[in-house]
């Protein structure tokens, strides 16, 4: 009988796990952008290109380091929200290019809305 409490993960477990998403990423991009520009025409994919292209080559950053970033710029890290909400919406529906950039201002705007709310609610006395 083997005792689960003494086990250890091999040494290339983590090299694996740290590997990975600098691989798999990057190979996504391709294929989103390259879909992107096949359904909605080169701008977009170029628009595509630089979304996701931008989030594979954070892989290549400690994922404590791109956390940090967030915490210290609060208001850019909430503005990312804008373009990766149009990107998936161009990406995924059929809905027009007007429509789905009104989608992610409305968003956008709706998350800076709850995050202003939230803040005001911690900063009050007694609660």
């Amino acid at each position: 009988m083997t005792d689960l409490g003494n086990t250890t993960r091999p040494a290339s477990a983590g090299r694996i796990w740290r590997w990975l998403p600098r691989v798999v990423l990057p190979a996504v991009a391709v294929v989103i952008t390259l879909q992107m520009a096949e359904k909605r025409g080169v701008a977009m994919g170029v628009f595509a290109a630089l979304l996701y292209g931008g989030f594979a080559s954070l892989s290549w950053f400690a994922p404590e380091r791109v956390m940090r970033w967030s915490s210290r710029h609060p208001v850019l890290d909430g503005l990312l929200f804008a373009p990766i909400l149009f990107g998936v919406l161009a990406y995924l529906t059929p809905l027009p290019l007007w429509a789905c950039l009104g989608i992610s201002a409305a968003g956008t705007a709706a998350l800076f809305g709850v995050r202003g709310w939230l803040q005001g609610r911690r900063k009050r006395p007694g609660r």
